[in-house]
């Protein structure tokens, strides 16, 4: 303990008190030095907030595109969930996809629908990502789950050759498919 009282003696020496006083206390502050404190305080604010008005558009752009992203991939991935969620359904897309077997009228009826919901999810996607809003990864995963597991099948290839022109006001789309 002696040892850091010293240390601590050494650079601050108790005798220099009263000068510091005299030089910085000592002297009474103007009306003029109170308004040039106020001024840099002023200018310094300012320069803050203007600093603080640059960063938040970025940030609600990046927020609205996490949000985008997010409630985009989670409808599709709940779209995904209600077509293969339990046996039964999986079992019925399974045979709508990649059987040969005939599907009744009401089974197409459901098949088109589900393919009808899917893909417009997927145009939303891309539609959102066009616009900036959507981030590449889940457009990409989007994309490519379009391509490697449902556009492999025949009906839904089938499907998509009477129905892609519904899809005509977006080429960009009809293109991506």
């Amino acid at each position: 303990m002696p040892r850091l009282l010293g240390l601590w003696h050494s650079h601050f020496d108790i005798r220099a008190l009263p000068r510091f006083r005299r030089l910085y206390m000592g002297t009474r502050m103007t009306l003029e030095t109170i308004y040039y404190i106020g001024q840099t305080v002023a200018v310094i604010v300012i320069i803050a907030t203007l600093f603080a008005l640059l960063i938040q558009p970025r940030q609600t752009n990046n927020l609205a595109k996490i949000e985008a992203s997010r409630t985009t991939g989670l409808t599709l991935i709940a779209e995904q969930q209600r077509l293969f969620g339990t046996p039964e359904d999986a079992a019925f897309m399974n045979k709508a996809m990649f059987s040969s077997e005939r599907l009744s009228e009401d089974e197409k009826v459901r098949f088109g629908v589900s393919m009808a919901l899917l893909f417009g999810l997927i145009e939303t996607a891309q539609l959102t990502h066009q616009s900036g809003l959507f981030r590449d990864t889940y457009y990409h995963r989007a994309k490519d789950t379009l391509r490697l597991v449902y556009l492999p099948s025949p009906r839904v290839r089938k499907w998509w050759a009477s129905s892609s022109v519904n899809y005509a006001s977006n080429p960009d789309f009809v293109n991506l498919v």
